[in-house]
């Protein structure tokens, strides 16, 4: 006999993730097109971070339950799902209605764990598009880590302007955005530049298929650097993740026509460039 009620973490206030509590919460049966997914993983974002102590941009629901990055196992379908049986492996769509073409305000308004409720418990209810498939050879652990950090790197290599083998493509440090990134563009054919602080991490982003590794700590004007490996060109992507500390360097670095993808706080970091460096070089946000 199925448990009625299931566990599940939330904040009832933003003061960090110290105040999560756990709670049981009733476990309903899912309804017309939608799926009932047991939780087996879930992976942690800089936005779930910034979300538990307040400072997301955006409002959410009170009593927030975070994570957007999850993975499981269908355990009950409703009426009308056919392209879902029970035991499928399943991974989370990020963006619950965001199914194909540009992202409009009213689909952003469905991102899991900021938007809407999020992960944080043992199941939840998703409805049949919210969901695709896990392959066979990543573990619900690794697939948990994909939906957040690793579309927002393909969308930055991949929309406006796609990568193309031969281009130079420079990835700032090697949080989740970056070290996809890096492993989409070497797999692209492009030659890649990381920057970090730590030469340990350095060395495990060169078996990830770093060409280039940059400690901005050893070459604080990392920026010159990459000018000089490129021959003076510059980087025809950027995938900028440090904010206002370091976008005059990526706008420094960047090639003639060269892409930089702003990741994160993109207000801040208009309101510290100006409309002159705006206008002077392709700037896209994820």
């Amino acid at each position: 006999m199925p448990e009625s009620t299931f566990k599940q973490y939330f904040l009832p206030e933003k003061k960090g993730f110290g105040c999560l509590t756990l709670r049981d919460v009733p476990r309903t049966k899912p309804r017309l097109d939608e799926i009932l997914v047991k939780i087996k993983a879930v992976s942690l974002n800089w936005r779930d971070c910034i979300l538990a102590v307040g400072t997301y941009p955006f409002p959410g629901p009170d009593a927030l339950v975070p994570g957007s990055d999850g993975a499981g196992v269908v355990e009950e379908v409703g009426e009308g799902v056919t392209e879902w049986k029970v035991g499928d492996r399943v991974l989370a769509n990020f963006t619950q209605d965001h199914l194909a073409g540009r992202l409009t305000r009213e689909t952003a308004l469905t991102q899991l764990g900021g938007e809407i409720q999020g992960l944080l418990g043992e199941y939840f209810i998703f409805p049949r598009t919210g969901v695709v498939r896990i392959p066979a050879y990543l573990s619900f652990a690794e697939a948990s880590c994909l939906p957040c950090a690793a579309l927002t790197a393909w969308n930055a290599l991949y929309g406006l302007s796609p990568v193309r083998p031969g281009q130079t493509v420079v990835l700032q440090g090697t949080g989740g955005v970056s070290t996809f990134g890096l492993q989409i563009a070497a797999a692209a054919g492009a030659t890649t530049i990381v920057t970090s602080s730590s030469d340990a991490k350095l060395a495990r982003t060169a078996q990830l298929g770093a060409t280039h590794c940059v400690n901005y700590k050893a070459t604080p004007d990392w920026a010159r650097e990459v000018q000089r490996i490129t021959g003076g060109r510059g980087a025809d992507h950027i995938v900028e993740v440090g904010g206002t500390l370091t976008l005059q360097a990526s706008f420094d670095a960047v090639a003639f026509n060269g892409m930089i993808h702003a990741i994160g706080h993109i207000t801040a970091l208009l309101a510290a460039i100006g409309t002159a460096a705006v206008l002077s070089v392709p700037f896209t946000s994820n």
